[in-house]
């Protein structure tokens, strides 16, 4: 168990730029496959909801470089798994991965799929706006 990793994904995992990967992937169909890069989020102040944003912008960019996880049998001891810290570890190293392929994929300048979400509503996306295509537009 690496926990530099474990330590520095821990305190990454409550900032405001992982719920916006999070609620990017929740809200944009096109994110599926795809690591997410945040370049700007607002959130509403007030709002008790981690996923309540005013706008989320950012790029998609494609998974080049694949996690390679631990065995279970490395997390099971006297014969009972460790779910709750296998997984823990699985979403580090993904973070950890999906770091370093966008920073190795900005360094080769690869251009991202820009997407830009506004109008959060009630848990509800009320335009996604993907620069380079046209707009769709999802009301309640």
């Amino acid at each position: 168990m690496d926990d530099k990793l474990l330590k520095k994904y821990l305190a990454y995992a409550n900032t405001e730029e992982a719920f916006a990967v999070l609620f990017v992937k929740m809200h944009l169909d096109k994110a599926k496959g795809y690591w997410v890069d945040i370049v700007d989020c607002r959130r509403y102040e007030m709002s008790p909801d981690n996923f309540h944003f005013r706008f989320v912008v950012g790029g998609l960019y494609k998974r080049n470089i694949q996690p390679r996880y631990p065995s279970k049998s490395a997390y099971t001891i006297d014969g009972k798994f460790d779910e709750h810290g296998y997984y823990l570890m699985t979403r580090a190293i993904t973070w950890e991965t999906a770091h370093k392929d966008i920073a190795k994929q900005k360094a080769k300048n690869v251009a991202a799929m820009k997407f830009k979400i506004t109008g959060v509503c009630c848990g509800q996306v009320i335009s996604d706006t993907t620069i380079g295509s046209c707009a769709a537009i999802f009301r309640s």
